[in-house]
């Protein structure tokens, strides 16, 4: 077997591997609403760099007569690639615009709340804001058995 043909199946063998990579951070970035950071950007750019990296081993290695069709193999392998990394880092703009607190979304969204608190937090000094404050940036508060006042 020749070092061109083991260099393609490895190619292969890490688009299926870097396909599966991709669907797992669709899953996680959906699953506990990611928002974009400069660790998540790192961790979406890695596999792809890694792709381009054995797409330029393998283009090395192939014999003269077979370029051709490996060159059309190889832009069609970057080009899904490339569309998993930009649906990734969508989604992560996404969730962050999604994550964005406004009063407006705070009150309109009781299930959405969850991912407005960060930013709440971050962005409004609540320590030290009087009962009519936090209404008037909250809203009244929810009814609700848990949150009742004693």
């Amino acid at each position: 077997m020749s070092v061109s043909r083991i260099l393609n199946y490895a190619l292969y063998l890490y688009v299926l591997l870097y396909a599966l990579i991709y669907f797992i951070y669709i899953f996680y970035i959906n699953a506990v609403h990611a928002s974009i950071s400069l660790m998540s950007i790192s961790a979406m750019l890695l596999p792809f760099v890694l792709l381009l990296f054995f797409q330029w081993i393998s283009w090395k290695y192939t014999d003269q007569h077979n370029k051709r069709k490996i060159k059309i193999r190889l832009i069609v392998i970057s080009i899904l690639g490339f569309s998993l990394l930009f649906y990734c880092v969508f989604l992560l703009g996404v969730n962050e615009n999604e994550s964005r607190f406004t009063t407006e979304r705070w009150l309109n969204d009781d299930e959405g709340r969850v991912y407005l608190v960060d930013d709440l937090m971050n962005e409004h000094e609540l320590i030290g804001m009087t009962k009519e404050e936090v209404i008037t940036l909250l809203g009244s508060p929810t009814e609700t058995e848990y949150f009742r006042e004693r």
